[in-house]
């Protein structure tokens, strides 16, 4: 290239409006929207469970580091926001299948291998890794290394928990090293504000419990660290007691919806969910003796996990959030149509509706048709004495109405419903 050219080039660069124009506050805002984790966040694609995905989602970010190679000075500027503000976590570990893990729950990974080992810019790193040497050695040939955000790290966690759960005493195999890279403001707060760096990258943690070996270094308050490991080093809670926090956040639900606080109400119902996946798994796995201690405890669980979906379905629908209302209903529709929680006024008749209703208002008819054919063939005549179904009843035949839905239903001996 001419370097005369090069020059005009960059001294057009240099002169151009958005750089002698607008205050480096505005500009900095731009730098933001194309290069900050919180800014660009979306829900990403994972492969967990639709209900798993919508409790514990994860993120997809679209950064557009491009424009750090305009010019120089826009390189200095946005350089800041990319590599200061952003949180970047490195996670190394000798499990084999955490690369697998977070491609499963929708962990958005930066870089990997090499590249993520020698990344400078990260604020803290993760280190999981086995408690015997020798298998440690051994394993160290697969240790994969990865760069996230630190807004993923509790979805992170609440996944290795899981994994505790299921497969039991994952922990007591396992250490975390946690060390901390860079030196902020308010890394030495006994006492950190929400938004704080310390607070982002040490909080997430929180959820584990149970681990014995975990250690913090680097520069942060040494008494908010010994929180942070206090609080990861407690022992699991008993199933009661979380089925007891499951129970008063159901009740705490069904207050806000009688103040027709619905927002507030989805929130603490799936507050309460959320606690029950985790009461269930939990007590699945206690065995026997725990269940001829508590012989009555599995199916008020499963009664109120039925109960609370049903609550979040319907608060759905009243919100015109139609896609949860689809999730909730299909998750509700998979029981016992003829167990107690079902029976209880004819919910499962009503879900029907709810959920050929919500696929009907998201331009899915032939789905609503069909998802009606085949729940209508459990519901009875009996069912139609209460008015809200009649309602429901109305609102769907005329969702389906110049389609054929109504003739098929009565080509199945069902079109009464």
């Amino acid at each position: 290239m001419d370097p005369k050219a090069s020059s005009m080039e960059n001294c057009n660069i240099q002169t151009a409006p958005f750089l002698k124009q607008l205050p480096i506050e505005i500009r900095t805002e731009v730098y933001r929207n194309l290069l900050s984790t919180q800014y660009t966040k979306h829900l990403s694609v994972s492969r967990q469970l639709p209900i798993h995905a919508k409790l514990w989602p994860g993120h997809a970010y679209h950064l557009e580091p491009a424009i750090l190679q305009t010019s120089r000075q826009v390189h200095n500027e946005a350089s800041t926001v990319l590599y200061h503000e952003n949180l970047f976590v490195r996670v190394r570990s000798t499990k084999k299948n955490l690369g697998r893990l977070m491609n499963l729950k929708g962990i958005h990974v930066f870089l990997k291998g090499r590249k993520a080992e020698t990344f400078k810019h990260c604020a803290m790193s993760v280190d999981f890794d086995r408690l015997n040497t020798a298998l440690r050695i051994k394993s160290q040939e697969y240790e994969p290394c990865f760069v996230i955000a630190s807004t993923d790290l509790q979805l992170l966690c609440q996944s290795l928990l899981i994994q505790h759960t299921v497969i039991g005493s994952v922990f007591k195999h396992y250490e975390f090293r946690v060390t901390i890279h860079r030196m902020c403001d308010d890394m030495l707060s006994k006492t950190p504000a929400q938004t704080s760096s310390q607070r982002r990258l040490l909080e997430p943690f929180t959820v584990l419990h149970g681990v014995s070996h975990f250690a913090i270094t680097g520069p942060a308050n040494t008494e908010y660290c010994a929180s942070i490991i206090e609080q990861v080093s407690r022992m699991a809670p008993a199933v009661e007691e979380c089925f007891s926090s499951a129970i008063e956040l159901r009740d705490k639900g069904h207050e806000y919806v009688l103040q027709n606080d619905l927002k507030g109400a989805v929130k603490v119902y799936e507050l309460a969910f959320s606690q029950l996946i985790t009461t269930c798994l939990r007590c699945r796995l206690a065995g026997t003796e725990w269940l001829a201690l508590h012989p009555e405890l599995p199916g008020a669980i499963v009664d109120t996990y039925l109960t609370l979906v049903v609550r979040l379905a319907f608060t759905s629908y009243r919100l015109d959030a139609f896609e949860d209302v689809h999730l909730w209903a299909c998750d509700a529709t998979r029981f016992d149509p003829n167990g107690r929680a079902m029976r209880r006024e004819n919910s499962y008749a009503k879900l029907v509706y709810l959920k050929a209703t919500a696929s009907a208002r998201l331009g899915r008819h032939p789905q609503a048709v069909e998802e009606l054919c085949e729940g209508l063939k459990l519901v009875t005549k009996e069912a139609y004495k209460d008015k809200q179904l009649l309602a429901m009843r109305r609102e769907m035949r005329y969702q389906i109405k110049g389609l054929g839905g109504i003739r098929l239903l009565k080509a199945m001996g069902i079109g009464h419903l």
